[in-house]
C-alpha cells in the first residue's frame, strides 16, 4: 500500500477503535486516506521518484541516489559523479532518476529535499546563477513528460524513501563506484 498523499510505503491499517473517516494512515506524513482515495492517486498511470545528492565537503566527491517506485515494483540507482558541488549532485540525481523512465506517458513525482532543484526546475522566477546547461537539460527533459510534478520532503528526517537515496548517494561517493538494483517486488 502507497500513500496517495506522499508515496510512502509506511502505511498502516486503522485500528478498531480508531474514528471510521480512514481505513489507512500513513506514518511518514501522518496523513489519513481511504481504498478509493489509494486506487485513484496510485494507479498504473503514476510513477514515482525519490531522488537525493550528496557530496563529501562542497565542493568534492559526490553521489547520487535515486528510488524508482511503479506499482509494487522498484529501482534503486547509485551513481558517482566525481567531484561536484551539493547542489549538482541534487540536480543529476534527479536527472537520473527522469531519465530512467522509459514511458514519457505516465504522470512523475519526484520527491527531493533540495529546495534549490524544485525552485530551478520549477518555477519561472527562479534564474539560476549556476548550473545553467544542467538545468536546462533537465528542463528539457521534464518536457518530454505528460506531467512532473514535484515535492518537498524534509532531508534527514523520518522519511524512509528519503532515508534510502540519501544512503545510496552516500555510498556512491565513499564507494567511488555505481550500482543498480531493478525488479524488486514489493508490497
Amino acid at each position: 500500500m502507497i500513500c496517495p498523499k506522499c508515496g510512502s510505503y509506511k502505511v498502516s491499517e486503522m485500528s478498531d477503535d480508531a474514528p471510521k473517516m480512514y481505513q489507512y494512515w500513513c506514518l511518514d506524513c501522518q496523513e489519513g486516506f481511504n481504498e478509493g482515495d489509494y486506487e485513484m492517486l496510485n494507479n498504473e498511470e503514476t510513477i514515482y521518484l525519490y531522488t537525493d545528492g550528496a557530496c563529501s565537503c562542497n565542493p568534492g566527491p559526490a553521489g547520487a541516489g535515486v528510488l524508482m517506485r511503479y506499482l509494487h515494483h522498484e529501482k534503486r540507482i547509485s551513481k558517482f559523479l566525481g567531484h561536484a558541488t551539493n547542489n549538482i549532485a541534487e540536480l543529476t540525481a534527479i536527472k537520473i532518476g527522469l531519465e530512467s523512465v522509459t514511458d514519457n506517458s505516465k504522470l512523475i513525482v519526484v520527491y527531493t529535499d533540495s529546495q534549490y532543484s524544485i525552485g530551478v526546475l520549477s518555477n519561472p522566477t527562479w534564474k539560476p546563477k549556476k548550473n545553467k546547461e544542467l538545468i536546462k537539460e533537465i528542463k528539457d527533459l521534464i518536457s518530454t513528460f505528460k506531467s512532473v510534478d514535484f515535492q518537498w520532503v524534509k532531508g534527514h528526517a523520518d522519511s524512509t524513501e528519503n532515508n534510502i537515496v540519501d544512503e545510496l548517494a552516500v555510498r556512491a561517493y565513499k564507494d567511488r563506484k555505481d550500482f543498480e538494483v531493478r525488479g524488486t517486488h514489493i508490497k
